[in-house]
């Protein structure tokens, strides 16, 4: 089964050289449930317009897609969008950070690549949402939570966003548990660990890989230590602590992947 992904007519010209018809032409969809399968393939394009047209500030626009057979092509079907409503274009109003205690609400406001009066852009309020998650993972704060409230102004045509910060606790290292190696050498791990523990936990995992890198770098072609270890969180204490598993057993990998507050 085939698409080729012909656009409607009352598509706007910015729009026709958007993401859905480059990306769904002559894509091969799975069989199976046909009918599903291209009615889900018609949502996601109409989702994909509808994210370029919220991208250039029409939050409210209104798009169809309904896939059609073409006429002596056998299984070739076209994606036939239809934009019923374009709505208003908004720009932003306010922008407010509320309930934060570790940054600043300017610090924090800053990390949105969008200003006062510009065009009320998808993207880039997403954009601002990841750099608050990737700050606040950088100090530890691994349960934080951003929620988003809008509220449109129809008069001023403008959106007013205020975002809730959830920050949840702050991480740090904790213990290092290994094994499956020998006790000289497992000392000689856990006396280095000693200068992590108690440390910011980050989101980017610097110091566990430093300390990995120092004792097993380079590993053998093929191997990575992600198979190898586990971190657990531990919410009352608010600590990370890492198991070192340097006996390969996949059973176990997976039993422990399956428990409660354990990640990779």
């Amino acid at each position: 089964m085939f698409l080729t992904g012909s656009l409607a007519a009352q598509i706007p010209s910015w729009e026709v050289t958007s993401v859905p018809t480059r990306a769904l032409r002559g894509e091969r969809i799975a069989t199976g449930s046909r009918e599903q399968d291209l009615a889900d393939v018609a949502d996601e394009t109409a989702a994909r317009v509808r994210a370029v047209y919220q991208n250039e500030g029409y939050f409210k626009v209104q798009v169809t897609a309904k896939a059609v057979g073409v006429a002596g092509r056998g299984l070739r079907y076209d994606i036939v969008l239809r934009v019923l409503e374009e709505g208003k274009q908004y720009r932003l109003g306010d922008l407010h950070l509320i309930h934060m205690t570790a940054f600043s609400e300017q610090r924090l406001r800053d990390l949105f690549p969008i200003r006062h009066g510009e065009i009320f852009g998808r993207e880039k309020i997403a954009d601002g949402l990841e750099n608050l998650r990737r700050l606040y993972g950088s100090q530890g704060y691994l349960n934080f939570t951003p929620v988003p409230n809008t509220r449109f102004n129809e008069d001023s045509e403008t959106v007013d966003l205020e975002i809730d910060v959830d920050e949840g606790r702050q991480f740090r290292w904790g213990n290092l548990h290994v094994d499956g190696m020998r006790d000289l050498d497992r000392e000689v791990l856990l006396r280095s660990w000693e200068g992590i523990r108690g440390q910011l936990y980050t989101s980017d995992n610097q110091e566990l890989d430093r300390l990995l890198r120092k004792f097993f770098y380079p590993l053998r072609k093929g191997t990575s230590l992600t198979d190898y270890a586990f971190k657990k969180l531990d919410e009352r204490d608010g600590t990370v602590d890492v198991y070192l598993n340097l006996i390969w057993n996949p059973d176990l990998i997976k039993q422990v992947a399956r428990t409660d507050g354990f990640v990779r």
